[in-house]
Order: C-alpha cells, then sequence, then structure tokens
C-alpha cells in the first residue's frame, strides 16, 4: 500500500483517540535531533519510501507474544544507531517474555492489559540489537497507562550501563491476558505505530545580509557580523567568545565588491584565535588590471598584462592557510606581481610571476609566503622525432639518432662500452653479401651472408646445433656406407672425446653365433635353427627400437628386470611361483609370495603368509568411495571378525535386533527406528535437564522463574512414568519424586493438543527437608510434529538457584 511512512503515527491523533505520551515526547527528542534515518528518504524514485510496512522501525504483531521489528537506523545523542539486528537481515522477531523485557515486569492476571513501549537506543549489543522494552502497569479496566522510566534510563537496569541517556519510540503495544502465552501470560492486542523520522538532508541556506533580502553590500563575512547582526549594543551575540564553530552562506567580495556570487563561510577557533574561512566555491578573476583581493574574494588569478606589470594586492584579514594562485598568461615581457608591499616590496621579488609561469601564495598567519612556482621550458631542437641531447645550457639534436614509429631506433653506427643486455633478439639486416666491417681488427663482425643463407663470424661460418645442443647434420650429403668408410662416435673411455672408427671395426663388433661380419656386412647363417648369441658372450644387447616376438618369450636368468611406465597384460591371469618343471611347492614353499609396491616411504605389499594362512595387507585398506562398497553380503559372509575398535555411523545387528540411529544419536533394540535417545520395542527411554540461575538480587526475575523440559513428541509416546531430581543447589537441599504422565494426543501431526490434555499424577517424594521443594505439571508446547510434551516444574522457594533432571520411560502411542 501506498502511503505516508507516518500516518500509522498521526492517523492516531485524530479527534477522539487516545494521545499517547510517546506522541509528544517523541516530538522533543526529534528536536532535539533524535528519530530515524531512512535511506529512502532520500532516494525519491524507491518505492519503499511510501510503503509504510517495509520502512525501518515497523513493528507489527507476531502473534500471541511476539512481534517483528523491521530493522534500522537511527540517530540517538549524535551516534548513528543500528537497531533491529539490520547487519544480519530485514528484521528482528522479538518474543515478549521476562528475559527481553527491561526493568521489573509482571504476569497479567485475568482481565488485565498494559502497554508495552518498543524503543531505540543506544545498546547495540546482542540480544538487544538496539531495541529496548519496557512494560507499564497493568490495569483491569480502562486503557492502560503508559511506562515512562525509559525517559529518564534508557538502560532499563540499573541506569549506570548505557552512557546515553537519549532514545526515539517505535511503537506502544497494547497487551492483554493469555494464559499460557509465554511466562508473563500476556497477547498482543494492538500496535501503535509512534516513529519519528529525522531528515537532515538536504540542508537549505539563505544568504545572510544586514540589509534587506539581497542586500550584499551588508553581507555577513565573520563572527563579528554574525554576533552583531541585530545593530550590536545591549543585543552583542557570544559566537566570537565561544567555542563554537559556524557555517553559513552569504555573497562574495568579488573584485569590485558588487559581484554578488554565493560564498559558503565557517567560523571556528584556529591557533586560539576566532578565524573566519571562505569554504567555496573557488573563484577565477580574468582580469588584466591591478587588483585587491579579500579572503572572500576571487582566490585564483588568470592574468594577461598588456602595457605593464600588474599588482594583486591582499587587503583586509585573511585566516591561517588560505591559498592565492597566481598564473601570468603573458608570452612575454610583463610581470604579475603578489603582495608588492611584501613578498614584493623594494628590491624583493618572491611574489613576481614571471610570464608564462605560475606561483602558489599562503598566508601563515603573519605574512605571505610563496609555496609552490613554475616557469616556461626551452623548446625543442630539430624536426619531429629527433631525439634531444642537453649541450650544457640547452637542448640540440642530431639528424642520424631520431626515433620513429613503432618506438624505432635510427641510427648510422652504434658503439657500445659494454655488453649488450636483456635484448629479447637481434634482428640482421638482409641483402648483404660482405662483411659489413671490411677488415682488420673491425672485421671482427657477426653478420648474415644473404648471398649463401649462412651467419658468419667475420670470414667464417658459424655452424648450428639442434635444441639438445647436437651438431645438426640434416645439410650434409647423402651417400651409402662402404667398407673402409668412417663413422665418428664419442668416446666414453677418453672424457667423451669426439673419435673415428671403419664401419668393418663395427661390423665385427656385432658378429655372433650365427652372424659372421665380412668387408662391413653382417651374414646370418641360414643352417642355424636360432640366433644363440649376439655381440660378445659378457655384453648386453641393447635393441634401440620396438621388439616384437612372434613365439614365446622365456627368460632364464635370477631377476627379469622391466624398466617401463606401464606394464600390459593380455592374459586374464597371472600365476607366481610357478613350477618350470610343473610340480609346485607347498604353501610354506610359497610363504611370503606376492607383490609389494616398491616406495622410499616403505614398501606396500599383499603376501601370503604360511603362517597365519591368509593373506596380510601392510596397509590400510578402503574403498573407492564413502559408503559405496561392502565386505561380504547377506548371503555370503565372512565366518567370525576380530576388531580392537568399530567406528561406524549406523550399526544394525540382525536386522533390528541392534539398530543405532547416529544422525539422532539414539539405540534401539528389535526397533528399527528408535524415536527415543534408547528404545526397546515400543518401550522408549530418555533424559532431560533445566536449570534456573539466580542472579542474587532478592526479588529478581530470575529467582522466580519456572523449569520447562522437553520429555517426548506427542506423537510418539503417552502413556509414561518419570523420575525427577528437584536440587536446590543454593541451599544444597534435594527433593526426588516419582510419577506417571498420560495425553490424549494422538499420532495426527494436526490434531495439536493444549495443557489441559496433559494429566501427571506424583505417587511419591522424598526431601531431605520438611518442605517440598517442587510443584509439578505436564505441559504442552509447538505444533504438528514438533509439538512435545513437557515436564513443568515450579519451585516452591523463590531466589534459589535451581536444577531439576528427570529420567523417563514410556509406550510408544
Amino acid at each position: 500500500m501506498v502511503e505516508n511512512v507516518i500516518s500509522g503515527h498521526t492517523s492516531t491523533l485524530t479527534d477522539g483517540d487516545y494521545i499517547l505520551s510517546p506522541s509528544l515526547t517523541n516530538i522533543f527528542e526529534g528536536i532535539h535531533g533524535n528519530g530515524i534515518l531512512m535511506y529512502e528518504d532520500t532516494a525519491a524514485g524507491d518505492s519503499n519510501r511510501n510503503a509504510k510496512i517495509t520502512t525501518p522501525g515497523y513493528v507489527s504483531d507476531n502473534g500471541t507474544n511476539s512481534i517483528i521489528v523491521r530493522g534500522g537506523y537511527s540517530v540517538l545523542d549524535g551516534l548513528i544507531i543500528p537497531f533491529g539486528n539490520i547487519a544480519a537481515g530485514a528484521t528482528q522477531t522479538i518474543t515478549l517474555q521476562q528475559s527481553t523485557i527491561e526493568g521489573s515486569t509482571s504476569a497479567l492476571t485475568t482481565g488485565q492489559s498494559c502497554l508495552l513501549v518498543v524503543y531505540a537506543c543506544s545498546d547495540t549489543e546482542s540480544p538487544r540489537y538496539g531495541i529496548h522494552i519496557e512494560q507499564g502497569t497493568a490495569v483491569p479496566t480502562g486503557f492502560p497507562v503508559t511506562p515512562e522510566n525509559f525517559l529518564s534510563d534508557t538502560s532499563g537496569l540499573t541506569g549506570t550501563n548505557l552512557a546515553s541517556k537519549q532514545s526515539t519510540v517505535l511503537a506502544v503495544v497494547k497487551c492483554i491476558f493469555n494464559a499460557g502465552a509465554g511466562d508473563l501470560d500476556m497477547e498482543v492486542d494492538t500496535v501503535y505505530d509512534v516513529r519519528t523520522f529525522v531528515k537532515p538532508s538536504p540542508i537549505y541556506l539563505s544568504p545572510m545580509t544586514t540589509g534587506v533580502v539581497g542586500n550584499q553590500s551588508n553581507r555577513v563575512d565573520s563572527a563579528a557580523d554574525l554576533d552583531g547582526m541585530h545593530g550590536g549594543g545591549d543585543e552583542v551575540g557570544g559566537l566570537s567568545s565561544s567555542n563554537f564553530g559556524a557555517i553559513w552562506q552569504s555573497y562574495s567580495y568579488g573584485t569590485d565588491g558588487t559581484d554578488g556570487d554565493h560564498v559558503l563561510y565557517f567560523s571556528g577557533k584556529q591557533g586560539g584565535s576566532r578565524r573566519t574561512h571562505r569554504i567555496g566555491p573557488n573563484k577565477i578573476s580574468v582580469l588584466n588590471t591591478a587588483q585587491n583581493v579579500r579572503f572572500d574574494g576571487p582566490n585564483i588569478f588568470n592574468a594577461t598584462p598588456a602595457s605593464g606589470d600588474i599588482n594583486i594586492t591582499p587587503t583586509g584579514t585573511f585566516p591561517p592557510s588560505h591559498m592565492i594562485i597566481v598564473n601570468n598568461a603573458q608570452s612575454s615581457t610583463h610581470k604579475v606581481i603578489f603582495d608588492p608591499s611584501g613578498l614584493s616590496n623594494g628590491s624583493a621579488t618572491v611574489g613576481d610571476v614571471g610570464t608564462s609561469s605560475s606561483a602558489i601564495f599562503v598566508y601563515n598567519g603573519t605574512a605571505w609566503v610563496k609555496v609552490f612556482a613554475t616557469s616556461s621550458a626551452a623548446g625543442a631542437s630539430g624536426s619531429a622525432g629527433a631525439i634531444q641531447i642537453s649541450d650544457g645550457s640547452a637542448f640540440s639534436n642530431d639528424s642520424d639518432l631520431t626515433f620513429t614509429g613503432g618506438n624505432t631506433l635510427n641510427t648510422v653506427h652504434l658503439t657500445m662500452a659494454g655488453l649488450l643486455t636483456d635484448a629479447s633478439g637481434i634482428a640482421l639486416k638482409a641483402s648483404v653479401t660482405s662483411n659489413p666491417a671490411g677488415s682488420g681488427p673491425d672485421a671482427r663482425t657477426l653478420w648474415y651472408d644473404d648471398g649463401n643463407n649462412v651467419l658468419k663470424f667475420g670470414a667464417s661460418t658459424v655452424q648450428f646445433t639442434d635444441s639438445a645442443g647436437l651438431m645438426d647434420i640434416n645439410g650434409l650429403s647423402a651417400a651409402v656406407l662402404a667398407s673402409g668408410d668412417f663413422v665418428s662416435f664419442s668416446d666414453t673411455n677418453a672424457s667423451n672425446v669426439t673419435k673415428k672408427e671403419s664401419i668393418d671395426d663395427v661390423a665385427t663388433l656385432f658378429a655372433g653365433t650365427g652372424l659372421t661380419a665380412s668387408s662391413a656386412v653382417i651374414g646370418v647363417d641360414a643352417s642355424q635353427p636360432t640366433i644363440t648369441a649376439i655381440g660378445p658372450s659378457d655384453a648386453a644387447l641393447t635393441v634401440g627400437q620396438n621388439l616384437i616376438v612372434t613365439g614365446n618369450l622365456t627368460v632364464n636368468g635370477t631377476n627379469t628386470v622391466i624398466n617401463s611406465t606401464t606394464l600390459q597384460v593380455d592374459d586374464k591371469l597371472i600365476e607366481l611361483a610357478h613350477s618350470p618343471s610343473g610340480s609346485e611347492g607347498d604353501d610354506a614353499a610359497v610363504d611370503g609370495a606376492g607383490i609389494i609396491v616398491k616406495s622410499s616411504d616403505s614398501d606396500k605389499s599383499i603376501l601370503w603368509m604360511d603362517d597365519t594362512d591368509g593373506w596380510e595387507f601392510n596397509q590400510h585398506v578402503f574403498p573407492a568411495s564413502d559408503s559405496a562398497l561392502n565386505i561380504g553380503s547377506d548371503t555370503i559372509r565372512f565366518a567370525t571378525g576380530y576388531l580392537d575398535t568399530l567406528v561406524s555411523t549406523n550399526l544394525t545387528i540382525d536386522t533390528n535386533l541392534l539398530k543405532t540411529d547416529s544422525a539422532n544419536n539414539r539405540v534401539g533394540i528389535n526397533q528399527a527406528a528408535p524415536d527415543a535417545p534408547f528404545q526397546v520395542e515400543e518401550l522408549g527411554f530418555g533424559y532431560g535437564t533445566g536449570t534456573r540461575t539466580w542472579n542474587g538480587v532478592v526479588g529478581h526475575a530470575s529467582g522466580a522463574s519456572v523449569i520447562t523440559i522437553n520429555l517426548f513428541k506427542r506423537t510418539e509416546f503417552k502413556a509414561a512414568k518419570l523420575l525427577v531430581s528437584v536440587e536446590n543447589t543454593t541451599d544444597s537441599t534435594y527433593e526426588t519424586s516419582e510419577m506417571v504422565l498420560t495425553h490424549s494426543g494422538t499420532t495426527n501431526a494436526v490434531a495439536d493438543i493444549i495443557a489441559d490434555n496433559v494429566f501427571l499424577s506424583v505417587y511419591g517424594t522424598v526431601t531431605t527437608v520438611t518442605a517440598k521443594q517442587g510443584v509439578y505439571q505436564g505441559v504442552v508446547t509447538g505444533s504438528g510434529n514438533s509439538q512435545y510434551i513437557q515436564l513443568q516444574v515450579t519451585p516452591t522457594i523463590a531466589n534459589k538457584s535451581v536444577t531439576v533432571r528427570v529420567s523417563w520411560q514410556a509406550l510408544t502411542i
């Protein structure tokens, strides 16, 4: 709904309505600067600015004894205060009970009503989040009265824990009696919106003058003018002698005192004395004649002296740090002189600003000083692209040294006294067929011979290697090796020196049984059924490429070593400890057989062990993914398991004989889905505890509260037996009682019951003193599947700390 955001407040102030006191006190707080600060107030296009229920501070009924406060920001005592837990979300839900209401509280009785004041204060910590609530006196008839303690003490407690005592009221809530609605038996009846908003933006200013409207000659440009704006005499103001500051708008002095520009002034103490400053805006003067400058006149001068020097003379009082910028736009002859009676008085020239120059002058409280100056630079030498070279007094250039497009340096010769470093590469000129350096020492030149397509150093051709640093022979002419030819090799027995060997010797080297070598040719004896030896008998055979064996491969050796990345075997069966004769050994003979994975961190193995008659793993065994694989099954099981520790999320023994539910921390016997911490078939067992901690102040609510303990869900158990211990820990007094409980609820989730449908009977009590320590009652809380049967214990002695413990057993419903 689109409406004024304060309509919920103003609509209750019509004729015949009750006037609630916060409607008046909020006005005074607002005049003092306290109220809600709303972003939407300065966002004219925001849809929420006219939507009352979505604006900050709006309080609504949340049902029974609960309210919702829409979070936001308030201005209180000069602070921006976030309220309603705005950092965590848009709203804060508050249950109206003793723990959330400040000061003294009293539960309502039949027919009574009361008013609660919901106000924003500076207590921004959890759980208050800037929201306090105070309860007024309950009345049996008529309209209840509004509480007022918060007007003098916003803390609502002892009055000492909040330094700021200022507040703004968000709402007044009328509550009526409702038995069982929290510990105060109160239910929300009506919410009265009494919010006050502050809107400091924008700030509108009108030009101040001691004359008529628009009279700028009587402008107010000093604290003295403010103090004497009503004529002085007996009506002199006290700003000048106070420590207050002031901001106002008036007229600028300008260049002739009549330009009428608006200026923002600030008056405050600086260096112990009252000063008035021009805050802004900046003003530029472009007059080319002599001028007097005041602190509220132009502060930037751009002059072009035409016929002679120009004086700019500071006149009147200036505050410390006042800044004047002067620029001389004349390109020759004439100066602009600032402060001719000071900086440039007589032979002094500090205030002189020469042609094509600028300067900044600052007043230090007693005199002007020049803090910055610039002068024109010398012109460039040469045409575009020429590199500037200093000749000691000016710039010159060399026509052979230039920069052109693409950041290219052009020069005929480049002579370097050291190394050329960090160069990404050197591009050599094409179409060169002879050493460009000629002969002699200068011939030590690295150049590209375009005619022969080679790189040369002086007259010698540079030979290249491949990426591995080896000599590239791809450019050599091809020929057939024949007897008498030589090949080169690296001799590892002679420090890898390169040597040559005849091809005939190479062939002889590779001869063996079934192989002959003659005139560099290796012959194979066709009468040999197999080649039983290749090369010398004491040398290893190395095959440089793939080796394919079309028959069986038999290795008769001590070790078979395979140095490869991946071993692929097409057979689906690998036999270990196989005997070539087919006569296999027994279990003892193959003891220790298996698979070993070598690792520098220790070997990983799966081995057959004869003494345990089983496989031995020396590492953990894990499934490939969590909870995805089984050990055995329902039909194929391991006979017996031996474990030091069993760690399991859920445990099921013989289907439902023993069932653990780790998600809810429950155990069931003959019960697949236990509803209690421990359940045997249809009988559940549970435990609960509750405490009341008294703060030591006699009469405080902490010494009179009841203790309520959840037992079980209304839809799961009915007939129950309770063993209850009430322990007065303040006086070391103890009481034990036994009782039975039932209720009229069913398994229907939507058929909620009330406290009157819970029945409890105490049949045995024993205490350590004469007086009985507790009164017992069965109650209910929540709704639907979350409706719980509870035990409510009311301690009979106030102002004591009490602990209640209860164990229960109950039959399922």
